[in-house]
């Protein structure tokens, strides 16, 4: 029974709640107002008036309390209400609501016994929009738009420039749209870009104008994978991929769709090892280290001895060399990509592949290690989707090193 009773008065409250929002949007549509004309009149006072009428011409209501709507100004403490001028014909009370704030380029919503009128759409306390200036060169310019030049003859007649106008067409086709109703905005006064927009836009436009200037250095991806697997793998996998021999004849370098159906192909075997995947990012012309794998660091007992003692700067011998230098087990790279033309990469680079066999110990207690390695040191040109595949011999019998390097030009 006190579950029922519940169930009921939650229907009645809900019944409630819906009446009342209904004939609030029901006195919108149904009073009509008389003609009424604003001119230069602060948009709070116009409400007021606007809120007035309403009452008057509710001639539904019988409660004289609740005659009309209640009409709520909201805005920040410092803003200055606009002021606006039109003339309104007699009209339902809603419309009369909705062209004033169009005419002001605010907002309306119903709220649950009142109509609140806002600077911004219901739900944002601020401002979406926001106003950024770039700054543009002229190669960024002929980049984005073609070439743009003045006229050489000056007895030639004077054409219109169009700079600006193909400047907003090609953004828009880049996706962003400037809807003059929404408050977007856009102008080019010859140096700069001026933009008006969401801030989700505003990036997309900073990423468009950085991808097409050519003041900012060029940056370059470097992904290396690193495999051992069986002698003869690549010629299996391909063959098993039926990889037509024309797109092989370049090898060692094939496309890089190629070479990653390999190594998806390879990875699935069980007696294929992923070794390391390092990658890097750097400017066109700088030199770029990478280790990847483990520190070996030899007489470690020696080590925390010498380092829990108290340093004397008395005896220090500069010509000594410090004990404990650890070496990397596993892959280093050493490499220095230069751009070429055609977005063709070169590429001086040094590979070195480590690894630790034996770790014996001494009857005094140091460390007698045994290391494999393999290295090579090279210059290349790689193009784009293009993939340098060398193979070295491996410390396990049977099996070869694999390596796939891949460079793509980032800005």
């Amino acid at each position: 029974m006190k579950i029922f009773i519940t169930v009921i008065l939650l229907s009645i409250l809900s019944s409630l709640s819906a009446d009342q929002k209904s004939k609030l949007e029901e006195k919108l549509d149904n009073i009509k107002i008389s003609g009424v004309q604003f001119f230069e009149t602060p948009l709070p006072d116009a409400l007021m008036e606007i809120q007035r009428l309403s009452k008057q011409f509710d001639l539904t209501e019988s409660n004289p309390l609740e005659k009309g709507v209640q009409l709520v100004y909201k805005s920040f403490g410092s803003d200055t209400p606009p002021n606006i001028t039109i003339a309104l014909s007699p009209m339902s009370l809603k419309n009369s609501i909705k062209f004033i704030c169009e005419m002001a380029s605010w907002h309306y919503h119903v709220a649950e016994n009142r109509i609140v009128i806002s600077k911004f759409p219901h739900g944002l306390g601020e401002n979406p929009l926001r106003t950024e200036f770039y700054e543009v060169t002229q190669g960024s310019l002929n980049k984005m738009i073609g070439v743009t030049t003045k006229n050489q003859d000056p007895f030639a007649p004077k054409k219109a420039n169009d700079t600006a106008p193909r400047l907003k067409e090609f953004f828009q086709s880049n996706g962003i749209i400037f809807d003059s109703a929404s408050g977007h905005k856009f102008a080019f006064d010859g140096f700069q870009i001026i933009v008006t927009h969401d801030r989700e836009k505003l990036k997309k436009i900073a990423r468009i104008l950085r991808e097409h200037d050519l003041d900012i250095p060029l940056q370059i991806s470097v992904t290396s994978i690193l495999i051992e697997a069986p002698v003869r793998s690549l010629a299996k996998y391909a063959k098993a991929l039926k990889i037509p021999q024309a797109d092989t004849e370049k090898f060692p370098f094939i496309s890089s769709e190629i070479a990653n159906k390999l190594i998806d192909s390879m990875q699935a075997s069980n007696d294929v090892k992923i070794l390391h995947t390092p990658s890097v990012m750097v400017l066109d012309g700088k030199k770029a280290t990478i280790n990847s794998g483990l520190e070996y660091h030899f007489n470690l007992a020696e080590e925390s001895s010498n380092n829990s003692a108290k340093p004397n700067t008395d005896n220090i011998n500069e010509n000594k060399k410090p004990n404990g230098i650890p070496r990397n087990i596993g892959l280093s790279l050493v490499l220095t990509p230069r751009i070429k033309k055609y977005q063709v990469i070169e590429i001086d680079f040094l590979s070195q592949f480590t690894r630790l066999i034996d770790d014996k110990i001494k009857a005094n207690g140091e460390k007698e290690p045994t290391f494999w390695s393999t290295r090579f040191e090279t210059s290349i040109q790689i193009g784009p989707d293009q993939t340098f595949i060398s193979l070295a011999s491996s410390s396990e019998e049977g099996f070869e090193l694999i390596s796939f390097l891949t460079a793509q030009i980032k800005r």
